[in-house]
């Protein structure tokens, strides 16, 4: 992750358990490149469903339903 692209918790001491986060969740376990996320809204905007695309493995990582409700 580059510099200009660090992600910083303030409320962290050290921001590594933070980094540490936001790398797993953005990159593609099998090759380690840089996820696609889109997200859609429900037709009643109760639910979002975020998902997570790897261009380079050309497969779908992770599918999340989160309620707005």
């Amino acid at each position: 992750m580059s510099t200009e692209q660090m992600w910083i918790n303030e409320n962290s001491l050290d921001n590594k358990d933070h980094i540490y986060f936001i790398e797993m969740n953005n990159q593609c376990v099998l090759c380690g490149g840089e996820l696609t996320l889109s997200i859609q809204a429900s037709e009643d905007k109760l639910v979002l469903t975020e998902k997570a695309h790897c261009e380079k493995c050309k497969i779908q990582t992770r599918e999340r339903a989160h309620k707005l409700q």
